[in-house]
């Protein structure tokens, strides 16, 4: 950094060069430094969103027909474990278990449903077309 007597023999354009350039070298570190914040708020959106349990209930609700809409309440801004027919743990991260009987449902039960490692319970009563086997 420059001290106050070298800044004195330097030339005005040069000193004025110097001061615009430590503007903007703290300009670049505040930037940076709400990149790094933003970043970091980001991913733990991310991994909010990443739920494997969220993913795989979200997966079987796009691959079944829901002519009573009984899963409409199922959506990315919402707890999976505060959805229509979802039983969750004591921690509210995984699905113990899922009911969903006599809703009319139909369609492919989704490989995803298998990544709810926690279920004990799968009440379920789909009709599953021919066309879908």
């Amino acid at each position: 950094m420059v001290d106050g007597c070298k800044l004195q023999m330097l030339e005005p354009t040069l000193i004025i060069f110097i001061l615009k350039m430590k503007k903007l070298l703290h300009l670049s570190l505040f930037i940076l430094h709400f990149q790094i914040i933003l970043h970091s708020s980001m991913s733990g959106v991310e991994a909010l969103d990443a739920n494997p349990n969220k993913q795989a209930l979200l997966s079987f609700k796009s691959t079944v027909s829901d002519p009573q809409n009984a899963l409409s309440g199922w959506n990315f801004t919402s707890s999976h474990c505060t959805w229509f027919g979802v039983t969750c743990t004591r921690n509210r991260t995984t699905v113990q278990s899922l009911h969903l009987p006599g809703l009319g449902l139909s369609g492919i039960i989704p490989p995803h449903l298998f990544n709810l490692t926690s279920l004990q319970v799968l009440d379920l009563i789909v009709i599953i077309s021919e066309r879908s086997i």
